[in-house]
């Protein structure tokens, strides 16, 4: 079945890193609809999993279908990075494409690792909708299971620790994706609590005014004639 919890960072990269390195072992697949964002299937392959990059287009709205996935899927699929509102495509996917994805998931056993960094900025009436808030046999799975899992996903990691790789190579990795800081974290999760939403709103006028700016002259550069 399905796993599902809840791990709060103050960036994602750091949450994904640390995910697959306990999530997957040599050889395990990972679905990755792309575009994606750049440091995914390298988090992926340093935790010696194989990404399998699924192309959509903008004819599609940037999203994967279930047709992609079941294509896709092979008795080595082990998890799906699932990402709405995408970066870099601005995609976001409707409430019942989440729902269809994360019972197609559910049915099959695999892991779904969601990436929900940007459920705030959304545009022009699109909606954010998290997976296991769709179907919450997620989280039922995740209770079932949790529990007799923690010692072997900690067993893992210390393997991956002592034994398959030097440590050395660990302690390179992680800056280029834990730059995240303690305090900073702290402050962050006291706004949270409080329900403070000013910096995500100026975060979020912020980028429509960019994305705004990009789209004028881009449509400025296509009416142009070289």
């Amino acid at each position: 079945m399905l796993r599902c919890a809840v791990w709060s960072r103050t960036v994602a990269s750091t949450a994904v890193y640390n995910t697959f390195q306990a999530l997957c072992n040599d050889g395990d697949e990972v679905l990755v609809p792309a575009p994606y964002w750049t440091s995914y299937p390298e988090v992926i392959t340093l935790a010696g999993g194989v990404p399998v990059v699924l192309v959509t287009s903008e004819a599609d709205g940037f999203r994967v279908t279930i047709d992609q996935l079941d294509a896709a899927c092979t008795s080595r699929t082990k998890a799906l990075l699932f990402v709405s509102p995408s970066n870099p495509t601005g995609a976001v996917y409707p409430p019942e494409a989440v729902e269809a994805i994360g019972r197609w998931a559910l049915e099959r056993g695999i892991w779904v690792v969601t990436d929900e960094i940007y459920e705030h900025l959304t545009y022009d009436g699109h909606v954010f909708s998290s997976m296991p808030g769709l179907v919450p046999e997620l989280l039922e799975s995740l209770r079932d299971r949790e529990r007799r899992r923690e010692d072997l996903r900690h067993d893992r990691l210390a393997r991956r620790m002592d034994d398959r790789a030097p440590r050395r190579d660990h302690r390179r990795d992680q800056p280029a994706v834990a730059f995240d800081l303690e305090r900073l974290e702290r402050r962050a999760g006291r706004h949270a609590r409080r329900g403070e939403r000013r910096p995500v709103s100026r975060s979020r006028d912020a980028g429509r005014h960019s994305r705004d700016a990009a789209t004028r002259c881009t449509s400025s550069c296509r009416r142009s004639k070289v």
